[in-house]
């Protein structure tokens, strides 16, 4: 058995997948359940995916065969984001796509689906704006970072713009201090989307670092190769006191970086309160059939929402 965990804000849901002779040949119910998980059954049985000559197994292929020429994946992505929507850790929304892929699963004949009680934080926003103040008045459009802090209010600030997380680190303190750091750091497009690997540490680190600088808070550019005027979010890293943290959206970042080339003094007005609370949701069944959690560890396969986004 194949024990693979369904994963959503407040609620697990375990699956079993049969695979038949693990030890020998290995087998697989290229069936339409299996054709669900066939490249996650590749993630978490590495042994199957290579012969000894570091080739692709016969059951690596058949994996793949059947994965690429089933529309089920695509049909369970459509469905969930169609029938359910924006479901945001914690809320309403969040149980009805918990409750929508248990019915899928069940529909597609798995052997055991049930629901288990977690806990988790959830953090959460409130309010978001930003405007420049001068010398140039103007509505920012901005997201609040997963785990920011809170302004506490509107906070007003001189900006100090960094093109890199390097350039922030090698500034003087009085260059920061006191100041809204702004990083207007550009993913770079490829292929294989390596670009967000460099700049999502942008996110990540951007608030701590400024904050150690002696920052009131940091504005970065989203992270991605869009050029729409949606700011997009992702988390920071948490930390006990976390600075207010916020995206601009690339036209507004590429705004803000022209103004700032004019040379003048460029102050900004920032309101960002977000609130992170304890979610406990209430008791759910729970089924622990032969095979299960216990006898094999699980994989992992949520239904796309997040706590932070």
């Amino acid at each position: 058995m194949l024990n693979v965990r369904l994963y959503g804000p407040g609620l697990i849901s375990r699956v079993k997948l049969d695979v038949i002779g693990i030890n020998s040949g290995i087998k697989m119910l290229l069936n339409k359940k299996s054709r669900v998980l066939a490249l996650l059954a590749l993630c978490f049985l590495p042994s199957i995916v290579q012969t000894q000559d570091g080739g692709v197994s016969d059951t690596a292929a058949q994996l793949r065969d059947a994965g690429m020429k089933s529309g089920l994946a695509w049909e369970i992505v459509e469905g969930l984001t169609t029938e359910v929507g924006p479901r945001l850790a914690g809320t309403s929304a969040d149980h009805r796509a918990v409750e929508w892929a248990k019915r899928k699963l069940e529909s597609l004949s798995f052997d055991k689906v049930w629901l288990e009680r977690i806990e988790f934080p959830v953090w959460v926003r409130h309010h978001e704006s930003a405007r420049i103040v001068a010398p140039f008045p103007q509505k920012l459009h901005i997201t609040a970072l997963g785990y920011s802090g809170s302004t506490e209010g509107e906070v007003t600030a001189d900006v100090a713009g960094f093109t890199s997380l390097e350039a922030l680190q090698d500034a003087p303190l009085e260059q920061v201090d006191g100041k809204i750091v702004f990083i207007n750091y550009f993913t770079e497009r490829t292929r294989t989307g390596a670009g967000y690997s460099h700049s999502v540490k942008v996110r990540y680190d951007a608030g701590q670092l400024a904050k150690e600088k002696g920052a009131v808070a940091v504005l970065i550019r989203s992270i991605g190769t869009d050029s729409h005027r949606f700011p997009h979010t992702g988390v920071t890293t948490l930390s006990s006191e976390p600075l207010p943290a916020a995206a601009l959206s690339a036209p507004d970042a590429d705004q803000l970086a022209r103004i700032m080339e004019r040379g003048q003094a460029v102050r900004i007005s920032l309101f960002i309160r977000p609130f992170l609370e304890r979610y406990s949701p209430g008791e759910r069944p729970r089924n622990t059939g032969e095979g299960g959690p216990d006898r094999r560890p699980p994989g992992l396969l949520g239904p796309g929402n997040g706590s932070t986004g």
